[in-house]
């Protein structure tokens, strides 16, 4: 139960130390000057335990470096890409700056000073997930009651920008795919047979006519192949983990299409020549080309009939 003790001091003042329980039973004290503002302060505390929205002070005396740890550690649910771009996130810029520092000594005006400072040196898109994982880190510590509100909430983020994608002609294909099978810096103490590689020219043209991932692509089976009907079922792709020799293979979510259509060799259209090379691919839907999409007719008058 929470109690108010007056105590003296060397100057011949007295002094009021208020006495309370967390939550989870630990003795907690604070000295104050006045008793009245003693008392307001336990008038708070008891208020806080009722509301669930009690804050431990002495929680948040951990460092932001040390309880990012704990975070990261207890992220067992996220994929271990996902877990190792967190850590990569926290090991180059979320430790370098707050390492040191206490949650209770993070302020909402610091955050942003330090959101600001990384957005002249790194891409919107790159500052948005480094500020995205500050903001979760905080949040946990606010769910554990050691912090009274996340302050990187509410910091502005610089926009996005979008780049005009570029598309490769089938002339620029076939180039690049003749360059990866012949390059022309192959060392003339190679055999023959060794100066070029015709698997690297399909890779190539593999992925620029399908769209799929190199990672898809790397983990195709022969089985998956249907050559007879030009698809390719891509239910697995191979993920490179930073520290481990060999890649891990994760399949593709339950209810998608994996069917992938592969187009004939490039080849220039009749009269038009060389078209833009275009294959749409979205995730989890069965990527679409020209040839497969719809004729469109012209809309009938009002005055036409059918046959």
């Amino acid at each position: 139960m929470a109690s108010i003790e007056k105590r003296p001091r060397q100057d011949g003042r007295a002094s009021w130390r208020a006495h309370y329980r967390t939550p989870s039973g630990e003795q907690r004290n604070k000295t104050f000057d006045r008793k009245a503002d003693a008392e307001r302060f336990l008038a708070n505390v008891e208020s806080s335990k009722n509301t669930g929205s009690f804050v431990d002070s002495v929680l948040a005396r951990i460092t932001v470096g040390d309880w990012a740890r704990h975070w990261l550690d207890n992220q067992t649910h996220l994929k271990p890409s996902t877990h190792e771009r967190y850590a990569g996130i926290i090991r180059e810029h979320i430790r370098p700056k707050w390492d040191r520092v206490k949650l209770a000594n993070v302020s909402h005006a610091d955050v942003q000073k330090w959101v600001t400072a990384l957005s002249k040196t790194r891409s919107p898109a790159t500052v948005r997930k480094v500020h995205r994982v500050l903001s979760l880190i905080l949040n946990m510590a606010v769910k554990d009651g050691r912090l009274a509100r996340n302050v990187a909430i509410g910091v502005n983020l610089p926009r996005p920008t979008k780049e005009e994608q570029r598309f490769l002609t089938h002339a620029q294909v076939e180039a690049l795919a003749e360059a990866c099978a012949r390059p022309t810096d192959v060392s003339k103490h190679r055999r023959l047979h060794e100066r070029e590689n015709q698997t690297y020219r399909l890779v190539v043209l593999f992925l620029a006519y399908t769209g799929v991932r190199f990672g898809e692509m790397a983990a195709l089976k022969v089985s998956r192949l249907d050559l007879t009907r030009r698809r390719a079922t891509i239910s697995e792709s191979v993920r490179a983990r930073a520290g481990l020799g060999h890649p891990q293979i994760s399949r593709t979510p339950a209810g998608a299409d994996p069917t992938v259509p592969r187009r004939r060799a490039a080849r220039p259209h009749r009269g038009q020549g060389a078209r833009r090379a275009r294959v749409q691919r979205r995730k989890g839907r069965r990527a679409t080309t020209r040839s497969d999409l719809p004729r469109r007719f012209p809309r009938r008058g009002r005055g036409d009939r059918h046959p």
